[in-house]
This record gives structure tokens, C-alpha cells and sequence, in this order.
């Protein structure tokens, strides 16, 4: 575009002329400023170089017209792609915003108590930086009944298996040692170890049953976990967007949806209302604006509208999430879960944490559905030769016979078959080696190390 200024002595003519005359005058020297500007503009166009003695002008070139403009780096317009610093969480949690997802505040009802004092003492530890958005905190007042009754009936269905299981090793040795002549003392000696076994598994068992039992009445105010979660959060619960605002966010979910924008599109595939996690992402990235702060989200997501896998290995958060926070808030985005926090809780936020804590964090009994729960099948049996039979022979077949892989509703279809619960099969995804895999289309695969089992238990249920 060209700017133009007239030399003071031109104009200074011309509006000592229109002074002087009628408004028949103003009005002509008006005009013939504007053609004479014109001609400038023209003659300025078609020879740059031709310079009017009367005028004086700047020239403003389009950036992209500019000869020798410096060329970029790698990352300068690919930032989301830079693996990012290995102190990048420790540093968010330090000194950043801690966002909570509800999924990880429904965990202090999935956790023992010794694990459920350490994750609150972690919390606690964070101070005015944590932050639950408004759907996280709704998500989980909804859902906290529902978990505490599935964790109560898993636990009651495990316990029953557990001593069904001890009851038929028991009498399997039984038969064994009368075929082989094995001493009537050295019998006992292993009946009475498995003895000693059933009663502990059935003292643990009933010890971690004793504070669900105010779940069996709704309206109890016995609940252990909701008198310490209402003091943690409360000033750290962000507030609800106003009914107008949100419907016009929950139809932008949906049409971010379409085009498999991330988080949430995942859930459009089986659900009619699907928004919620677009509009807790919107809440975090709306507080972290607000702050000026880096996030760390704490989350037990699994799924690919979340998560950045390479062969079944999680890098971290999606690069588009990452880029969306940098673009909308101006700050570095972090991602990590229950089991992530408290490796890193004792040497950033100096806080103690056991080694049972870590290890119920890192129990795989979480489904990538884990908020809105799913069907409970009455026998989990993910341990049994039968059942990892069925699973791993049908992931062959639809791998081998279809030559693709194998769906999630297929796999949850499949889990059903085999009589389990559909998280019963997150065990078989991080064993060492893993028997199933999730490929980068985000369908799942058996391994070679799986078809192996496979033909193992194929020889053991033919004895």
C-alpha cells in the first residue's frame, strides 16, 4: 500500500485559493487535490523510480515481497513438536497452575486409605495453584456414588474369586499328591500354607471393605472421602460458565468433534452429549490466561484425543493440545496422572508418599470411560487361562481373518464374550512384553508375544 504526503507548498496554494473564492472554489480545489493525488498514486505504481518534485512518499512493501527475508528454524513454527524439557513438569508443578481432572478426585474412592492420605497430603502440598474447572468438580459429584458402589462389588466379586480360586488349587494338589504318593505330612504342610493364604486374603479384602459399607445407603453422611475433598477444594473450584456461553461452547464441541479436534472427539463415537471435555479443557485454558501460569493437568485419560502414543508409548500430551494452550493462554502445557504426581510429589513439593500409594496409582483398573462408568459384569476374570483364551483368540481372528485391527467397541465386545469386565484387559496392554497392542490408528493388535500365550493356552485347555 502507498502513503502519500503532499509537499506544504502545493497545499498551501490550494487552500489559499479555496480561501479566497465562493464554495464553488473550496469544492474545486478539493477535487483537484484528489486527482492529482491519483496521478501521484499512478505514477508512483508504474515507476517507482520517478520521483514528482513536488512530492514526497514512503513505499510500504509486503513483507513477504522484501528481498532476503531470513529464513527459520526447525521448531519456529512447529513448537508443539519440540519434545519438551525434562524438567518441564517438575517445574509446572512447582511453581505452575495444577489443574485436576475429576477422574483423579473419584480415585480417593478407588484407594485404599493409606494411598488416599498421601494423594490429598500431595494436594494440600500445592496450595492456592491447584484448580479444579467447574465440569471436573460437577463430573465429580455425579459420579462419586456410582465409583464407591463398583469399587465395593469389585472388591466383594475378587474376594469370592480369590477364595473359589485357593479352593480349587487346593483340591487340585489334593488329587496330585495322591497319583504321585507325595508324604501324608508333606501334604498337610502345603494344605495349611494355603489355608494361612485364604484367611489373609480374606482379612485384607474384608479390612478394605470396612469403609465402603456407608455407600450401601445413598443418603449416609458416613462417606470418609467427601468431608476431605470439600475442605481441599474449597476457593480452588472454578465457576460455571453462564447458560448462554456454554451452549454456544457445547456446539463448538461438537463441531470440533467432526473434525477430530482435540480432547473429546473420541467420546462422540458412543455418546449422544459429549462436550464435557472440551469444556473442562476451556475452563484450564481460560484460568491459565488468567494466571499467566504454565498448567500441568493431572489425569487418568487414556485415550487418543488426549494422549500423543508411538507404538503403544506415551510421549505426552497431543502436540495440537499443547499448540491450542500456547495460542489461547500464551503458556506451556503439561499432561500427567495419578502415578506421574506422586513419583514427582516428594522431590518438587518435598511431600511423603509410600510405596503402597505408587502402587495403587499404578494399578491398570482404569477404562478410558472412567468418568461416566460402564457396565460391571459379574465376574472379572482377567487372571484365568479361559478367559485370556477368548480375549487373545478373538484379537487373532479379526487381525488375521479382516486384516485390520481391532475396534474399542469390539474390544469391550470381546471382553463381554470372555465374561469380563472391559478394564479387566488394560493388564494385557502393560505386561512386559505387552500381548495387545493400540497402533497408531488407535485400534488395537496382538503381539507375537501375545499369539505365543495364545498357543500355550491353546495346548494347556486341549490337556
Amino acid at each position: 500500500m502507498t502513503q502519500l504526503r503532499t509537499s506544504p507548498g502545493l497545499c498551501g496554494g490550494l487552500r489559499r485559493r479555496a480561501r479566497g473564492g465562493a464554495a464553488s472554489a473550496e469544492q474545486d480545489a478539493n477535487t483537484r487535490i484528489e486527482q492529482m493525488s491519483a496521478a501521484i498514486a499512478v505514477n508512483v505504481l508504474t515507476n517507482r523510480h520517478a520521483r514528482p518534485r513536488d512530492v514526497r512518499y514512503t513505499l510500504t512493501v509486503h513483507e513477504s515481497e522484501k528481498p532476503g527475508r531470513s529464513l527459520g528454524g526447525l521448531f519456529d513454527d512447529l513448537g508443539a513438536w519440540r519434545p519438551p524439557p525434562a524438567d518441564g513438569k517438575s517445574e509446572a508443578l512447582a511453581q505452575g497452575l495444577v489443574a485436576l481432572d475429576a477422574n483423579v478426585l473419584l480415585n480417593l474412592y478407588r484407594f485404599g486409605a493409606v494411598a488416599r492420605g498421601d494423594l490429598i497430603g500431595v494436594l494440600q502440598r500445592i496450595g492456592e495453584r491447584l484448580f479444579v474447572p467447574h465440569q471436573a468438580a460437577l463430573e465429580f459429584a455425579r459420579n462419586r456414588l456410582k465409583v464407591a458402589l463398583d469399587t465395593r462389588e469389585e472388591l466383594n466379586t475378587g474376594a469370592s474369586q480369590a477364595k473359589k480360586r485357593l479352593k480349587e488349587l487346593s483340591d487340585n494338589l489334593l488329587g496330585l499328591m495322591r497319583r504321585t504318593g507325595v508324604p501324608t505330612e508333606q501334604f498337610e504342610a502345603v494344605l495349611s500354607g494355603l489355608a494361612s493364604a485364604s484367611e489373609q486374603v480374606e482379612k485384607m479384602l474384608t479390612e478394605a471393605l470396612a469403609d465402603r459399607t456407608w455407600a450401601d445407603n445413598p443418603s449416609s453422611s458416613s462417606d470418609p472421602v467427601l468431608p476431605l475433598v470439600e475442605a481441599l477444594l474449597n476457593g480452588k473450584v472454578g465457576p460455571c460458565y453462564p447458560a448462554e456461553l456454554e451452549a454456544g461452547l457445547r456446539k463448538q464441541a461438537i463441531e470440533r468433534g467432526r473434525k477430530l479436534v482435540p480432547p473429546g472427539w473420541a467420546d462422540f463415537e458412543n455418546k449422544a452429549d459429549a462436550s464435557g471435555d472440551f469444556l473442562l479443557w476451556r475452563q484450564v485454558m481460560d484460568e491459565a490466561k488468567r494466571r499467566g501460569l504454565a498448567v500441568l493437568l493431572v489425569s487418568e485419560e487414556r485415550k487418543e484425543d488426549w494422549l500423543y502414543k508411538v507404538k503403544n508409548i506415551t510421549v505426552g500430551a497431543l502436540p495440537a493440545m499443547m499448540r491450542e494452550m500456547r495460542e489461547e493462554a500464551g503458556v506451556d502445557f503439561y499432561l500427567t496422572d495419578v502415578s506421574g504426581l506422586l513419583h514427582l510429589a516428594p522431590r518438587v513439593l518435598s511431600a511423603p508418599v509410600s510405596e503402597e500409594a505408587v502402587r495403587e496409582a499404578q494399578v491398570e483398573r482404569l477404562s478410558d470411560d472412567l468418568v461416566e462408568g460402564m457396565e460391571s459384569y459379574e465376574v472379572p476374570t482377567a487372571g484365568s487361562p479361559e478367559s485370556m483364551y477368548v480375549v487373545l483368540s478373538e484379537f487373532a481372528g479379526v487381525n488375521d481373518r479382516a486384516g485390520r485391527g481391532v475396534t474399542r467397541d469390539e474390544a469391550r465386545q470381546i471382553a463381554k464374550k470372555a465374561g469380563m469386565d472391559p478394564r479387566g484387559t488394560a493388564g494385557y496392554y502393560s505386561m512386559d512384553p505387552p500381548l495387545l497392542i493400540t497402533g497408531e490408528d488407535g485400534n488395537r493388535w496382538i503381539t507375537d508375544t501375545g499369539r505365543e500365550r495364545l498357543r500355550r493356552l491353546s495346548r494347556l485347555i486341549a490337556e
